[in-house]
């Protein structure tokens, strides 16, 4: 929406390219990368985050999961990207579009439609593997060393009264 207030700030003039993708293995931190490291810049850019996981690989459910993060007035059709484009208008949008690694032939036309009709659009896709898509730009991630993988763990864990011991994170993820 237009009208919303951006969650983060980020600079337009950091990002290497409108469509950068930030690739990793599981848990090495891509989004709260590609979202951390942009924190101190000066400019206004409304971010929207679409999470992908739970999404089956359908042009549909995509469409439909892009419109909604950008609260875009759509149509009950399958092709949403009419209502995404006129929602982002001329405003810099940065759209994070987080677990691609399932979706990602879909996903790949879809961000190609979009960024050839949205001009002030910028892609973020965090992935295990990059769309392979015109324009693309891929930053590796490495994986995170154990003291910051245990640290984002207990950052993301919830319902805990304690924090979880490193021996225990160390047998969920083996």
């Amino acid at each position: 929406r237009r009208d919303a207030a951006p969650r983060r700030c980020v600079s337009w003039s950091s990002l290497p390219a409108r469509l950068v993708a930030p690739v990793g293995p599981g848990c090495s931190g891509p989004p709260a990368l590609s979202l951390d490291r942009r924190r101190g810049f000066v400019a206004s850019m409304a971010v929207f985050v679409v999470e992908l996981a739970p999404l089956p690989p359908s042009r549909t459910s995509l469409h439909s999961a892009i419109a909604h993060a950008l609260d875009a007035d759509a149509d009950a059709g399958d092709d949403h990207l009419p209502a995404v484009v006129d929602a982002i208008g001329t405003t810099r949008v940065l759209l994070l579009l987080d677990n691609c690694e399932h979706v990602l032939d879909a996903l790949a036309e879809i961000v190609e439609e979009l960024l050839g009709r949205a001009p002030t659009a910028l892609v973020l896709a965090t992935s295990r593997e990059p769309l392979r898509t015109a324009g693309e730009t891929v930053v590796v991630i490495e994986p995170l060393d154990e003291a910051a993988a245990h640290a984002m763990f207990v950052d993301r864990a919830t319902g805990r009264t304690a924090p979880p011991e490193l021996d225990d994170i160390r047998a969920i993820c083996a």
